[in-house]
């Protein structure tokens, strides 16, 4: 049902209360001629009329919130669509996946663009894999969204320590 319906199903209910409301008065005139009984039975079926009226109006009231949040989701749904197609699944480290922008592989040593999570992505939700820890053969990042784990290699070599001798001078042998 597109917006407009439900705004044009809206202004018909305002018209009918419209409608009902100067039946009631005109009713209401006549009822002074009618026994007790009868009096009640009328202003109990239009107390009821009016009650299914409001809850009618308010009932198009909601369809028509529902339906503008529906068409803002759409519209988000439709421009991640068209920025989807920007970007590719990669293979970024052992059984780790992630999207990365599809120009990014040529300049990619150059200016490393984010990794995207690919849960997050399949979900049509954009996002950026975050450093979370380092290590000497891998480093991993963790999606902020979801939670994910990626395991990527080490951005730098593993530290190695070695034990160089060191010449002292001969001059100071008797301070040691």
């Amino acid at each position: 049902m597109e917006l407009a319906e439900v705004a044009s199903a809206l202004a018909v209910v305002e018209g009918a209360a419209a409608v009902f409301k100067t039946s009631r008065e005109t009713i209401r005139a006549f009822i002074g001629r009618l026994d007790r009984d009868t009096q009640r039975k009328i202003e109990a079926s239009i107390d009821e009329m009016t009650d299914n009226l409001r809850a009618t109006k308010d009932a198009i009231a909601a369809l028509a919130d529902r339906c503008r949040e529906l068409e803002k989701e759409r519209s988000r749904l439709i421009d991640f669509k068209l920025e989807a197609k920007d970007y590719e699944l990669r293979a970024i480290g052992p059984n780790s996946f992630a999207y990365a922008h599809k120009s990014a592989a040529a300049h990619a040593q150059e200016n490393p663009s984010p990794y995207l999570c690919a849960n997050c992505f399949d979900r049509a939700e954009k996002s950026v894999l975050q450093l979370a820890e380092q290590g000497p053969a891998h480093d991993t990042l963790k999606c902020a969204r979801c939670k994910a784990e990626v395991l990527i290699p080490g951005s730098r070599k593993a530290a190695s320590a070695s034990i160089a001798p060191v010449k002292r001078s001969r001059r100071f042998e008797g301070d040691w």
